[in-house]
């Protein structure tokens, strides 16, 4: 670990560096779509995004997803990863390099060890000893003593990797993305209880975000053993010193009833709250990242910054990038230096109801003969959806062909809805 008394003049040091594009970014929310119909042209688009703060002293915690909400984890739990190689109970791993220095509670770190108990500790002297499993005090809540020191609980309850009842499981780690957007991601897949070896559906995953000193926890499924540790588990936080925590709402050990459920998909995001902010600029762009509009802010209600894009005007249905910047946490410490903004991208789709596709028409010149008329064919747009009229809009008709004299005709075709049209003028030639 990295103690350090340059973190109270990062800010300085950021702000005076150039910003560059990243070869990758971050993602923090679901999309955030909204619908119109065509008979509205603009429309005012509002999203949120992380207040990620300068120095991790402190954490706020926020629930990003929850039942019948978004739940998008990194990564499948269940698919192959860097093994932990634990296999015994109880059992903290050997000493883990990470990818990317990580800072956590003002301290940063570049090591960590994972035990078997749902933990990930930042004190190395936990390397390859035995592992806490009994929950403890009074109400089951950090910071407290009774707990390692450095820890992230993500959830810790007494599970045991040893046994066979589930033979898929395992805890691993993956790596994802390319430096400065990195996510290392702690993986715990249907591990059982003990003392009830038959409840197997523990799953749930420890995230840590490059250069920005995110946490953030998804809890897929948890079982509850009612005859050990009172079934209890927590999700929570706290630092080396055991003076300074955060538990995640309804998320402390003795919570009644026990929290639990073979599909929870929620996910928790510790951010950092201390110090300036990193937010930098928030901009909507088109897919090819043409800017569109800069987001106006102002602080949210849930450890986020409320975004707004104003006069937003789609021709149709169209989805938009959400571009965040950030100022890097851990810039000034890495050697050769690196870029120094972080970027988060999420998509934001407006669908435009009964929006009418560009107008595809063709005209044949009339004939001399017994049939003498020319013809007016719509190729496109055809379907069930839609009518057409040649007369202004009074009639219309299903069909998308007219036999017609020698003319001016205003083609109009509307959804059959009624709400949107659009019209193009053709000329019918008269024979030769």
């Amino acid at each position: 670990m990295i103690h350090t008394t340059m973190k109270r003049i990062l800010l300085v040091l950021l702000t005076s560096i150039l910003v560059k594009n990243a070869a990758a970014q971050f993602s923090f929310s679901c999309a955030k779509n909204t619908t119109i119909d065509c008979s509205q042209n603009c429309v005012t688009l509002q999203t949120t995004i992380p207040d990620i703060h300068t120095f991790s002293d402190d954490y706020g915690v926020s629930l990003i997803s929850g039942p019948g909400g978004c739940f998008r984890p990194p990564v499948n739990p269940g698919t192959p990863g860097v093994s932990t190689n634990l296999s015994l109970d109880d059992r903290y791993t050997p000493t883990i390099p990470l990818p990317f220095l990580f800072s956590f509670y003002g301290i940063y770190y570049l090591q960590c060890t994972v035990n078997t108990n749902g933990i990930i500790s930042f004190d190395l002297t936990n390397s390859s000893t035995n592992a806490q499993w009994i929950i403890q005090g009074l109400d089951g809540s950090l910071p407290s003593t009774d707990y390692d020191r450095a820890i992230i609980m993500g959830a810790f309850h007494d599970i045991d990797i040893s046994r066979p009842e589930s033979p898929t499981r395992q805890i691993k780690y993956d790596v994802l993305g390319t430096a400065p957007h990195r996510k290392w991601v702690l993986s715990f897949y249907k591990v059982p209880c003990f003392d009830c070896n038959n409840e197997i559906d523990n799953t749930y995953q420890i995230t840590l975000y490059e250069g920005l000193s995110l946490v953030e926890v998804h809890v897929f499924a948890r079982d509850v053993c009612t005859t050990w540790n009172a079934g209890a588990a927590m999700i929570g936080m706290q630092n080396y010193n055991q003076n300074s925590g955060v538990m995640a709402p309804g998320r402390s050990a003795f919570t009644t009833p026990r929290w639990q459920g073979p599909t929870m998909n929620e996910a928790w995001r510790f951010t950092p709250k201390q110090g300036p902010s990193l937010f930098k600029k928030v901009e909507l762009t088109d897919l090819s990242g043409t800017v569109v509009a800069t987001g106006t802010t102002a602080p949210g209600t849930n450890n986020d910054i409320a975004v707004t894009f104003d006069n937003i005007c789609p021709a149709a249905t169209t989805t938009y990038l959400v571009k965040s910047s950030y100022y890097n946490l851990e810039y000034p410490f890495q050697f050769p230096a690196r870029d120094s903004i972080i970027y988060g991208i999420d998509t934001i789709t407006v669908y435009k109801n009964g929006s009418i596709p560009a107008l595809n028409v063709s005209t044949t010149p009339a004939v001399c003969g017994p049939n003498p008329n020319g013809t007016i064919n719509i190729a496109a747009p055809v379907g069930p959806n839609y009518e057409y009229s040649i007369d202004g809009g009074t009639n219309y008709q299903p069909g998308n062909s007219f036999s017609v004299l020698p003319g001016t005709y205003t083609v109009t075709i509307h959804d059959i809805t009624g709400t949107c049209t659009k019209d193009t003028t053709v000329i019918v030639g008269s024979p030769a």
